[in-house]
């Protein structure tokens, strides 16, 4: 019997990924304007192996005069490579930041260094990425790499020409930028060490929707 039967993503090394975007993530900025709008539920999910996890906003609570304090929720996390599954409340720790544009501006308070940060990052605990010790993706491959997955990517979303419901405006600024990349890509220097492999292959998106166009919500809460 191989070890790869016990592993629950044979095709990506053992190793603990090194980059923030391999684990489950909240933006607590992109939290803010989402619960205004709605969209509840931020939905964890790896391109190509679907949802792993998400959590469900619940309330917010002020432990002080005209101040939030807590930011509670729920948070199921699947099984996944270096991710043990978990289904747990959580209290996140909201503070306001504002700023010229937007008064209404948090952030959250790292559970760990408790330092004010924009994102915290899931690996069996909550907590911001330099507690965890994880660097960007960024930082670890080569920027002639980074390019080529740019420009992939806007040309599979432009391969059929302008996807239903994006302004034409909107259209020709993404050909422009494309056009802007490929002209970048032909004289930048390639580092060959540094290129995308398997350690860096693993990412996870973050999407925030309403209980309405989340078909799985009863699901994965109360089944």
């Amino acid at each position: 019997m191989t070890d790869s039967l016990f592993d629950p993503d044979p095709l990506i090394p053992r190793e603990r990924p090194r980059f923030a975007e391999a684990y489950p993530r909240l933006d607590f900025i992109k939290a803010q304007r989402a619960i205004e709008e709605g969209r509840t539920i931020c939905v964890f999910e790896r391109p190509g192996r679907g949802r792993i996890g998400q959590f469900e906003f619940g309330s917010y609570e002020s432990d002080e005069p005209y101040q939030i304090g807590l930011m509670h929720g729920l948070v199921r996390i699947g099984p996944d490579y270096h991710l043990s599954g978990t289904f747990v409340e959580v209290a996140f720790r909201i503070r306001p930041a504002p700023i010229g544009v937007n008064h209404h501006r948090n952030y959250v308070l790292c559970p760990s260094c408790e330092n004010r940060k924009t994102v915290l990052v899931y690996e069996t605990v909550w907590k911001c990425k330099d507690c965890h010790g994880l660097l960007m993706r960024s930082q670890l491959i080569d920027p002639h790499a980074r390019l080529q997955e740019k420009i992939i990517d806007l040309e599979d979303k432009l391969a059929k020409g302008r996807p239903k419901g994006m302004h034409n405006a909107t259209y020709q600024d993404k050909l422009e930028v494309l056009s802007q990349l490929k002209a970048r890509e032909a004289p930048m220097p390639f580092d060959y060490s540094k290129v995308v492999s398997r350690d860096h292959d693993r990412i996870v998106t973050s999407r925030w929707v309403s209980m309405a166009e989340d078909g799985a919500f009863q699901r994965m809460f109360l089944s």
